[in-house]
């Protein structure tokens, strides 16, 4: 028997004893695919670990045989198609993962200001493993399959994964170095305030589910930090959220244009019928995380200053315009949501540009030629008549203006929201538990809105900072708080470190992000936040900038 015969002997031994043994955990729970799902790509992921990408696939082909046979009430075709897919993707990126060869580790953190060479890795961990988080997360494609199909979440496995990855070489990501900064350990202080709150919590399931985002939070913030190894990873991941925000944007716009592609990534991005003014209801641009446009703009609105910052560092004119057009594009998306708050959000954006990047007229004019040609081809009076109706929160226009109703639902919300602060001042009614506790203040504090909603229906704080306080009280205020202030001082000393030693192109690049970071708290003035996953990601980013500008790495 030759040498390779019995390596593949070997391959085919260890595949099957990890299936077998995970078809015997399986049967513990034989009626929930979670289980066995989980079972069995853990089967696979510890084959292809042990025994290299072969036995990762016979592992997976072993598991498809093992799930039809013994599960095949569970498991329908699509549920087993998915499984091979998703089993084959894994063995390849593990291993990757565990064939990363030792001289692409990176040497311990040099003392400030001292240059070195690049950490540039060309195996897939290094190059994608950022790109591939952030479309995880940023396009929320987890949830939305969950939602259309039974299988289970594939954002844990891949937070799993990924953190696999980080330990195996963390050497080369050093995650010590960012799980030790101030964002990071802030971000996990108010996780910890809102774990603490559920003590007195009187819906645990929504408090669960509220801490449970908020751990997700502190990991991907954690994960993608320690991701970004490099500038030329970190704008891989950038170029990478842009692309996909540009992408949704486009398909939105033909939408609501057309009509069509409403089918279009599954369903994924889609229309839904809202009140524009008046007695007007149209189609509005809605997409993730929650199919609702307000929370699709707020996302969207985070890509254009990330868009224009990557395109004025980039040197060829060809690269910058395509960045420029990506910016283009999800600034049409974001309008043909007509979500008020984003709006005034990008306007707000627009100006901290101008004077943070000191855009040249020339520049700035072209924006404006560029702007107007979007609005050429978008229903630009249904946008002015939307914005209109925030003419009901000027002093005074009660009396004047007509009332909106979804203006003067969401003052409800609010002052239901410092009500509940008013009196739980300290820890507030607990994570996530103003939907349960709304209608309570709600009669206490009284609107003269009708009240169409149907008996036992909740309410939603629609305002962060509204949230925050209700649910966690100024303990959450000061934590949540200090996270961002500390965010934002780090990004302003990065930005001048970076400009002080001449890397302007990088120096851009947390500019952008601290934009990004602004129009998010603008839109979220007035709506709250579902899913916390979101702001982790984007402060990874921050904590990735911090650690390379403290080391300055000099590429090529």
């Amino acid at each position: 028997m030759t040498p390779a015969t019995r390596r593949t002997l070997i391959r085919h031994a260890v595949a099957l004893d990890l299936v077998v043994i995970a078809t015997g955990i399986a049967y513990l729970a034989p009626s929930s695919p979670v289980a066995i799902f989980g079972a069995y790509l853990g089967a696979v992921a510890i084959s292809a670990w042990l025994a290299q990408e072969e036995s990762g696939l016979l592992a997976t082909a072993y598991s498809v045989a093992a799930l039809a046979i013994c599960f095949g009430n569970t498991v329908d075709a699509t549920l087993l198609t998915a499984f091979a897919a998703v089993g084959a993707t894994g063995s390849a990126f593990v291993r990757a993962a565990r064939r990363v060869p030792p001289r692409l580790a990176l040497p311990p953190a040099p003392p400030e200001f001292e240059a070195r060479a690049p950490a540039t890795a060309p195996s897939l961990p290094f190059t994608l493993g950022l790109p591939f988080l952030v479309l995880v997360v940023y396009t929320d494609i987890s949830n939305t399959i969950m939602l259309r199909y039974p299988v289970p979440s594939l954002l844990q496995p891949i937070i799993a994964m990924l953190a696999i990855v980080v330990w195996k070489h963390r050497a080369s990501f050093r995650p010590g170095t960012i799980v030790m900064q101030a964002v990071p350990l802030l971000l996990a202080s108010y996780a910890y305030v809102l774990f603490s709150t559920t003590i007195w919590a009187t819906d645990q399931q929504l408090a669960d589910k509220r801490v449970g985002e908020a751990i997700k939070a502190v990991m991907i913030c954690i994960l993608a930090g320690s991701l970004a190894a490099s500038w030329h990873a970190l704008r891989t991941a950038m170029t990478a959220l842009v692309g996909a925000a540009a992408v949704f944007s486009a398909i939105s716009v033909v939408q609501v244009l057309t009509g069509r592609m409403t089918d279009f990534l599954g369903g994924m991005v889609d229309l839904q019928t809202g009140n524009i003014y008046g007695e007007v209801d149209l189609p509005r641009a809605s997409g993730p995380p929650v199919d609702d446009p307000n929370f699709y703009a707020r996302i969207l609105l985070v890509a254009i200053p990330l868009a224009v910052a990557l395109g004025l560092a980039q040197r060829r004119t060809r690269n910058r315009l395509a960045y420029f057009a990506a910016a283009a594009m999800a600034t049409a998306g974001t309008l043909v949501t007509y979500s008020r708050g984003a709006m005034l959000a990008m306007a707000g954006m627009a100006v901290l540009m101008l004077f943070a990047a000191k855009v040249r007229i020339k520049t700035v004019a072209l924006g404006a030629a560029g702007f107007a040609i979007v609005l050429l081809f978008l229903p630009a009076e249904l946008i002015e008549q939307r914005l209109g109706t925030l003419k009901t929160l000027l002093p005074g226009a009660e009396s004047t203006a007509p009332v909106d109703g979804s203006v003067e639902l969401r003052k409800l919300f609010v002052r239901s929201g410092i009500e509940m602060f008013a009196e739980h001042p300290l820890f507030g009614v607990g994570a996530g538990q103003f939907t349960r506790h709304y209608y309570e203040y709600a009669n206490i504090v009284g609107s003269a809105l009708y009240d169409y909603s149907d008996a036992g229906s909740s309410g939603d704080p629609h305002s962060l900072a509204t949230q925050i306080a209700s649910e966690s009280g100024l303990f959450g205020l000061a934590t949540f708080g200090a996270t961002l202030l500390a965010a934002f001082v780090v990004l302003w000393r990065s930005r001048n470190m970076l400009l002080a030693r001449g890397e302007a192109e990088h120096a851009i690049l947390a500019m952008g992000l601290g934009i990004a970071i602004c129009g998010y708290l603008a839109a979220s003035l007035v709506l709250h936040e579902t899913h916390l996953r979101y702001p982790g990601l984007y402060l990874g980013f921050i904590a990735g900038i911090a650690r390379l500008t403290r080391e300055r790495t000099v590429e090529a």
